[in-house]
């Protein structure tokens, strides 16, 4: 496969790294470009594989390629990756990347952005026709899971999410470009809601073997079309219980039975839902920032105070910066407290600051 020119530094990824130390193997964050849909009458081929790769020493390797679908190339599936059949004449056919992809399947936990009902359904697919090991991957991540129970619902583009977390999307709709979008999505996923948080979404696949796959790609039966679109894959199950509500809605619930919310109530919501404080801490500075929770309900007028008091002389210890977690870092120190996050975005807010939609810079070594 050959070297992505797309820039990169490992740092990037530190998270990631860790999280593969967490679960026991190296993670592949991947992304296809295709002929088509799944629900589609005819085969889907894929024209572009593109992945990131990144192990538990913080190892990176980002890479892909072209691939010769050996059929015509529709329109509009062009129409939407500007692939063309002139640029796949020279390139290799599957059968020529399929054995590195089932390695892939077998070693590495798989990731992507809608993966679990597309990627790998259709790589199975391709897989199968091959003649090549099409068992699903042992173990997968698909980040609009955790964009699911992180209360944001079944809308949302992988450019939306990149928007969220503050990442910058490249080559949209380029199956490197797309692959290397998606891991620093979850890389941020991970600094903003927690490792466990996101472990939460891991999914473990039941084995669904060859025969069964290459009969699903020479038989586009409507009860697989419907499979696909629906909230997850067939054959797959959660490796933990995910809460039963979400955490905005958790919030909202408790607001209006007590009328306010405090860091003390953080560890009930979190375990309501089934995730970390911290995301509870970070869920309800977004609400109150698009206005969906009144900063009244949530101000802790003495905390409001010493921050008013020290908030000038942080903001230039930490460089004039936007991003909360250096400005908390500088008030820490200088107000002598543990500054709650919702706190420091009320009072940038009642300053008449923006505060940045980051709990700190990227590619930071620790995690929350």
């Amino acid at each position: 496969m050959q070297n992505s020119a797309l820039s990169y530094e490992p740092s990037e990824f530190a998270l990631i790294a860790r999280l593969a130390r967490d679960i026991g193997r190296p993670i592949c964050v991947l992304d296809v470009e295709t002929t088509g849909l799944p629900s589609d009458k005819t085969p889907v081929a894929l024209v572009e594989f593109g992945y990131v790769v990144v192990t538990s020493d913080n190892e990176v390797k980002v890479a892909g390629t072209l691939v010769n679908p050996q059929v015509t190339i529709p329109w509009h599936a062009t129409k939407i990756h500007g692939i063309q059949d002139r640029d796949v004449r020279d390139a290799p056919h599957f059968t020529a990347i399929a054995p590195a992809i089932a390695a892939m399947f077998g070693k590495f936990a798989i990731v992507g952005f809608n993966s679990t009902a597309f990627d790998v359904r259709v790589l199975q697919e391709n897989l199968a026709r091959a003649g090549q090991p099409c068992d699903a991957p042992a173990v997968q991540l698909d980040i609009r899971d955790v964009w699911r129970t992180n209360g944001h619902g079944e809308r949302g583009k992988l450019a939306d999410l990149a928007l969220h977390y503050g990442v910058d999307q490249v080559s949209a709709h380029r199956a490197v470009g797309d692959a290397l979008t998606t891991a620093r999505i979850l890389d941020a996923m991970i600094y903003r809601h927690g490792a466990d948080d996101v472990r939460r979404s891991l999914i473990e696949t039941l084995t669904v073997h060859c025969a069964a796959a290459e009969e699903t790609s020479q038989r586009r039966a409507p009860a697989a079309e419907a499979s696909v679109r629906g909230a997850g894959a067939a054959g797959r199950r959660p490796l933990q219980e995910r809460g039963g509500i979400s955490i905005k809605n958790a919030i909202a619930q408790h607001i209006e039975h007590a009328n306010r919310i405090s860091p003390a109530d953080y560890d009930t919501i979190a375990a309501r839902c089934g995730v970390k404080p911290a995301s509870v801490s970070f869920q309800l500075s977004e609400m109150i920032t698009n206005g969906d929770v009144a900063p009244e309900h949530a101000a802790d007028q003495r905390v409001q105070t010493l921050i008013a008091v020290h908030l000038a002389a942080a903001r230039r210890q930490a460089g004039g910066t936007s991003l909360l977690k250096p400005l908390k870092a500088a008030l820490d120190a200088l107000a002598g407290i543990n500054v709650d996050y919702v706190q420091l975005r009320i009072a940038l807010l009642a300053h008449g600051q923006e505060p940045s939609a980051a709990h700190g810079s990227r590619g930071g070594p620790s995690m929350r």
